[in-house]
């Protein structure tokens, strides 16, 4: 019987991630995600129903457009393949529950606002990540909702929001005090905090620590690769990272 819900969740997952998709290019852009369709960025031309089929069709493709052939970008699969992934992962680990439910519309929220901050971030057309508002204050919303009738409760969920904020804010505001600049975009902290209101205050530590020592890790390396010691580094990854590991390992640490 569980193998349904195990075909359901990849299936429902690549669904999501390809939708993702569209979100992290046009939301940042101020577009309309409805109209007009999907489009080759090279020709212009209307991409067929058939060539829009989520990680299928790149593969069935050879990663190039039908039309003139440009490439297609390894974002889109790679976009769907998580999103597939990380639901399986969900499914499997809490079973046929609200919680099942519950964790996959966080994860989307957290791979959503991860990627998209990413995408943009490293995008010549943005001045820094862009984080959207409908992960941040739209998603803690959410994460309230749930809180009426599953795990943490709404006191809890409310508590890790705001702890979670202010986790970050804190040392961000330290930082620019004693730098005078901005060491951290104004949408981390909401993001932390909308990861609190779905996990709750008992997961503040653990996702401070966890995405801390990603980004010290990762941006060693930046600074390496780029020899620029004023690399930036879009830490929502690094708080996707931090709640994706805490929904699998959070329990036991």
């Amino acid at each position: 019987m569980m193998m349904h819900y195990y075909i359901f969740s990849v299936l429902f997952g690549l669904v999501l991630g390809s939708f993702m998709n569209v979100l992290i290019y046009r939301v940042p852009r101020n577009l309309s995600i409805a109209t007009p369709g999907s489009s080759c960025p090279k020709c212009g031309k209307a991409i067929r129903w058939y060539c829009n089929i989520p990680l299928l069709s790149y593969l069935f493709q050879r990663g190039r457009c039908v039309d003139c052939g440009a490439p297609i970008s390894w974002q889109y699969p790679f976009v769907e393949f998580m999103t597939a992934l990380i639901f399986l992962c969900i499914t499997i680990r809490y079973g046929a529950d609200i919680l099942t439910v519950k964790y996959c519309i966080f994860a989307f929220l957290i791979l959503a606002g991860a990627f998209t901050d990413m995408f943009t971030a490293f995008d010549d057309s943005f001045e820094c990540g862009v984080l959207p508002h409908y992960c941040t204050i739209g998603g803690a919303a959410l994460g309230y909702i749930f809180a009426f009738w599953t795990e943490p409760g709404l006191i809890d969920s409310f508590a890790g929001s705001g702890i979670g904020a202010f986790s970050l804010y804190i040392p961000a505001y330290i930082y620019y005090l004693i730098r005078g600049r901005e060491g951290m975009g104004d949408g981390d902290p909401l993001f932390m905090a909308m990861a609190g209101s779905f996990l709750g205050v008992s997961s503040i530590i653990y996702l401070f620590t966890v995405s801390a020592l990603f980004g010290v890790f990762l941006g060693l390396i930046a600074v390496v690769v780029k020899k620029n010691r004023e690399v930036k580094i879009p830490y929502a990854v690094m708080i996707g990272i931090a709640s994706i590991l805490y929904l699998f390992t959070g329990n036991f640490i």
